[in-house]
């Protein structure tokens, strides 16, 4: 039954992510670093004295937004006194830039649609730029995702939030297996197994 659905029927549901674990050393370091901390997460911090501000910025990512236009960003953690503002930086062209969360004050998650916000369609060249804000503040972030817009609503079962329930999300239950989650989880699991949302 693990082998009942080829995943060579379909492109990779995600295209693009750090799960800080450990950070990637792709990251461009501009007035902040990252500082990885044991486990899944990394401290964005803010280095920039004098200015209060700094920005981390992705490697050049080509996309084609028709298939992966969601950006999702999970926040841990934000210092009090600091904020988090992520945008979109086009490489080449007209070089047009976006926020395209909100400000992070506190943990968090958003999820959202690039190529609606930004007006893009197909093949684009871009960067991912998180900034935080506050003279040597700390943001801690859990997760960088870009992927399929699975929908609005996330299927049952589908806890790793990749369109599909399958091992990705036993492994997800079992990094939080009694604290998170519990049998009724494993439960929605087993029960829309292999089902997908793309």
């Amino acid at each position: 039954e693990l082998r009942s659905k080829s995943v060579r029927e379909r492109p990779p549901v995600i295209f693009w992510q750090d799960d800080f674990d450990p950070v990637l050393s792709t990251w461009l370091e501009l007035g902040a670093y990252w500082d990885d901390l044991p486990g899944s997460t990394a401290n964005l911090v803010e280095d920039n004295p004098g200015m209060s501000y700094g920005k981390v910025e992705s490697e050049s990512l080509l996309v084609n937004l028709d298939v992966y236009p969601e950006l999702t960003v999970v926040v841990a953690n934000v210092q009090a006194g600091a904020y988090l503002d992520v945008g979109v930086q086009e490489q080449g062209g007209s070089w047009a830039y976006s926020n395209v969360t909100g400000y992070f004050t506190g943990p968090g998650t958003a999820k959202v649609n690039i190529a609606d916000i930004m007006g893009w369609s197909g093949y684009k060249t871009f960067r991912i730029v998180l900034w935080i804000n506050g003279n040597a503040k700390r943001v801690e972030l859990d997760l960088i995702r870009l992927a399929m817009n699975c929908g609005r609503d996330v299927l049952p079962g589908d806890y790793y939030e990749d369109c599909v329930v399958d091992l990705n999300d036993l492994a997800e239950l079992s990094r939080s297996w009694m604290t998170l989650y519990g049998l009724s989880d494993l439960a929605e699991v087993c029960e829309h197994w292999l089902t997908e949302t793309f």
